[in-house]
């Protein structure tokens, strides 16, 4: 039985290399479809005001974010989430409350988001007082893991693109 697994594998080895691996011009259908798949983008992570001083010593920082499906499939339930670059160079989520949200931290979406879809948030970033007087660099992402354990690697949407997921970085000045 053995042999006849590794004479069966050395034949296929053969039709589909030919001799000394060299390619034997099969080619893939190229008519054959990809897997349709979502694809999380935020397009647009904006200040909308300037900071102001919130409950128990925080500072609130009214933004805007946006995210798009760009992908051909809907996107099954995600957060998004705000990082920040602290002055000591390491890296932090932020409270990002939005109103109507179960979560205080983090808005999820209630469905899925079809493709080509677009939701916008509007909420306040909520820091400690304690790094009043910073510029902080902040980014928004669309399916985060943030304060999540156990996760998928590509979290709760397996994306066409999970190098995508991230705004462009924006500064925020904390008065």
């Amino acid at each position: 039985m053995k042999s006849l697994l590794v004479l069966s594998f050395s034949l296929m080895t053969i039709i589909c290399f030919g001799q000394k691996n060299k390619p034997t011009g099969v080619v893939i259908n190229p008519a054959v479809k990809q897997l349709r798949m979502p694809d999380l983008i935020v397009p647009n992570f904006v200040q909308t005001g300037a900071s102001f001083n919130g409950p128990n010593s925080t500072i609130q920082v009214p933004v805007t974010v946006t995210v798009k499906n760009v992908g051909q499939a809907p996107a099954a339930i995600f957060k998004v989430g705000i990082d920040y670059q602290h002055p000591n160079g390491q890296i932090y989520p932020v409270m990002f409350t939005v109103s109507g949200q179960s979560n205080a931290y983090y808005p999820f979406t209630n469905s899925p988001l079809a493709a080509g879809a677009v939701l916008t948030y509007q909420g306040v970033l909520v820091f400690p007082d304690r790094l009043r007087g910073n510029t902080l660099s902040a980014k928004a992402i669309a399916d985060s893991c943030s304060g999540d354990e156990f996760m998928e690697s590509y979290c709760r949407v397996n994306e066409s693109s999970e190098t995508n997921n991230s705004s462009t970085a924006i500064n925020i000045v904390l008065r």
